[in-house]
C-alpha cells in the first residue's frame, strides 16, 4: 500500500528546475539537486519541519494563505528518504499567515498552531500520535496576526503562544491541555511582520524579538518568566525587516538575530553582546524582497549559515558564515514563483541540512535535497557500464538511454545521472555528442555537476 501511495505521490513530483552545485570562494561546497515539487494548496505562505508521526523522519507542514473558504494547512509525511506522501489537508481560519509546530497539549507528539490574519485568531490542530490532526479550538488574538511563536512564557511547564500582529502581541497562556486563556496584549508588539522566541539575555526566561517591517527596527521584549514582559528596546535592522531568526552565529553561546529585509533586498545580522543587547547590525545583500529566513550549518564547517527566500527574484540566497558571525555570499538557487517561506532541516537522513520552500505563486512545497555529504563529487560521469573507463561501450549506453529508454545510472547524492555528461538535467543527443568527442577526439571530458557550469558555445548538431 505504501509503495502504491508513493508511486502516486511521485507522479505529482516534477523535477523541472535545475539543481545547482557550486564552490564558494572559501573552498566550501554547496550542492542541491533539482527540486521535488509537492502540491500544497492556494498561496502557500509559511513552512515548518517536524516529525509529526514519530517515525524519526522530519515531515513538512505548510500554511496556505488562500481565502476565507480555502485557508488551510497541508501536512506532508516523509517516507524517510526526503520524498513525501501527498498532503493531508486541514481547514484553518481565514488567511493563514504563520505556523508553529510543537507539543501543545503535552502528550509527546507535535501539534500545530496557525495564526490567521483574516479572522484575528489562532487555530489549534491536535495530533493523534500518528500525524493525523483534528481541530481543537480557535482562540482570539489581536488584529491581523502575522507571526506566532511558542515557549513557556509563564514558567508553569507547558507551551504558551505569542501571536503578533497589527496592534500588538497577544500572549495566550496554556492550561496544560492545549486550551488557552484570553489573550494578554502587549502593545509594544504592534506592526509585527516576524517574531522569534529565545532566551536572549541568559536569565532562563524566553524573550521575544519582533521584526517590524514598517518601522525598520527589531523590538526586543524581555520576558519576566511569569507571562509578562519588561519594557521594549528597539534596534535598527535595515529597511523593511520582514522575517527574523535567532541562532548563535559567532559561537559565543548567546543567541544572535538575523532579519530578512524586504525593502532593501538584504539580510541584517545583529550580534548579541552577551546580555540581550545587540550590536549595530551588519547588512549583507540578498535577492529581491527577502520574505523568509532560516539558519543552519549548510556547509558543514561548524558555523551557522543563513538562507533567505526571495519573493521578488524567485530564488533563495545562502550566506556563508566565517565562524565569527561575518558572512559572505554563497550561492543563489532558483525557485518557483514567489517563495514566501523557507526551512532548513535534514529531510533525507544523511545528516546534512536540506532546504524546503513554500512557493506562494505556484501552490507547491519545493524540496531541495543537499548532496554536500560527499562534497558533491560525481567522478563517474559517462561511465554507464561501471568499468572505470570512458569508451565505446559507454557511448552505446548513452545512446540507448537517450533514444531507446535503456536504463541510465543514478548515483546516490549526485544531482544528475551518469548519462547526463553535460550536466543539463537530461540525457539526450548532446550528451552523445559530448561523449563521442571525449572518447574519440580527446574532448574536454564530462561536465562536473558539482562545479559552476563551464562556459562553452551552444551545442549544434553537425550537418
Amino acid at each position: 500500500m505504501k509503495t502504491a501511495a508513493r508511486i502516486g505521490s511521485m507522479a505529482t513530483v516534477m523535477l523541472t528546475r535545475l539543481g545547482l552545485c557550486a564552490s564558494t570562494g572559501q573552498a566550501q561546497t554547496f550542492c542541491f539537486g533539482p527540486p521535488a515539487l509537492y502540491r500544497a494548496s492556494y498561496s502557500p505562505r509559511a513552512i515548518a519541519i517536524a516529525d509529526v508521526n514519530g517515525d524519526g523522519a522530519r515531515d513538512m507542514i505548510i500554511a496556505n494563505d488562500a481565502s476565507e473558504t480555502l485557508s488551510s494547512v497541508s501536512v506532508f509525511k516523509n517516507y524517510g528518504d526526503g520524498s513525501f506522501a501527498p498532503s493531508q489537508w486541514y481547514l484553518t481560519g481565514t488567511y493563514s499567515s504563520a505556523l508553529c509546530a510543537a507539543d501543545i497539549d503535552a502528550d509527546g507528539d507535535v501539534d500545530l498552531a496557525i495564526a490567521n490574519w483574516g479572522s484575528n485568531d489562532v487555530s489549534i490542530l491536535k495530533n493523534n500520535g500518528a500525524g493525523n490532526f483534528s481541530a481543537a479550538g480557535t482562540f482570539n488574538t489581536q488584529n491581523m496576526p502575522s507571526a506566532v511563536a511558542g515557549a513557556d512564557f509563564d514558567g508553569d511547564g507547558d507551551l504558551d503562544l505569542a501571536v503578533a500582529g497589527g496592534t500588538g502581541v497577544s500572549i495566550l497562556k496554556n492550561n496544560g491541555t492545549g486550551i488557552f486563556s484570553a489573550p494578554v496584549v502587549d502593545t509594544a508588539g504592534y506592526s509585527a511582520s516576524g517574531m522569534v522566541a529565545a532566551d536572549l539575555n541568559g536569565d532562563g526566561h524566553p524573550d521575544l524579538a519582533i521584526a517590524k517591517s514598517y518601522r525598520n527596527f527589531v523590538t526586543i521584549l524581555p520576558g519576566n518568566g511569569d507571562g509578562t514582559f519588561s519594557a521594549q528596546v528597539n534596534y535598527p535592522a535595515g529597511t523593511g525587516p520582514s522575517a527574523i531568526v535567532a541562532a548563535d552565529f559567532n559561537a559565543d553561546l548567546h543567541p544572535d538575530l538575523a532579519t530578512g529585509n524586504w525593502t532593501s533586498d538584504s539580510v541584517s545580522v545583529m550580534l548579541n553582546n552577551g546580555d540581550g543587547t545587540f550590536a549595530t547590525p551588519a547588512l549583507y545583500p540578498a535577492g529581491g524582497w527577502p520574505s523568509a529566513i532560516t539558519a543552519a550549518d549548510l556547509d558543514a564547517d561548524g558555523a551557522i549559515d543563513i538562507a533567505a527566500a526571495n519573493y521578488q527574484s524567485a530564488d533563495f540566497s545562502i550566506l556563508t558564515n566565517n565562524g565569527a558571525g561575518s558572512f559572505a555570499p554563497g550561492i543563489t538557487v532558483a525557485t518557483g514563483s514567489r517563495p514566501f517561506g523557507i526551512a532548513a532541516a535534514d529531510l533525507d537522513g544523511d545528516t546534512d541540512p536540506d532546504i524546503a520552500i513554500a512557493e506562494n505563486g505556484t501552490g507547491y512545497g519545493a524540496v531541495y535535497l543537499s548532496c554536500r555529504v560527499i562534497a558533491c563529487i560525481c567522478p563517474n560521469q559517462g561511465d554507464l557500464n561501471h568499468d572505470g573507463l570512458l569508451d565505446v561501450f559507454d557511448v552505446n549506453g548513452v545512446i540507448g538511454a537517450a533514444f531507446s529508454g535503456a536504463p541510465d545510472t543514478v548515483d546516490v547524492n549526485c544531482p544528475v545521472s551518469r548519462g547526463d555528461v553535460n550536466a543539463d538535467q537530461a540525457t539526450d543527443v548532446f550528451d552523445v555528442i559530448d561523449l563521442i568527442a571525449t572518447v574519440f577526439s580527446s574532448g574536454p571530458g564530462p561536465a562536473d555537476p558539482c562545479q559552476p557550469p563551464r562556459t562553452s558555445p551552444a551545442h549544434h548538431i553537425p550537418n
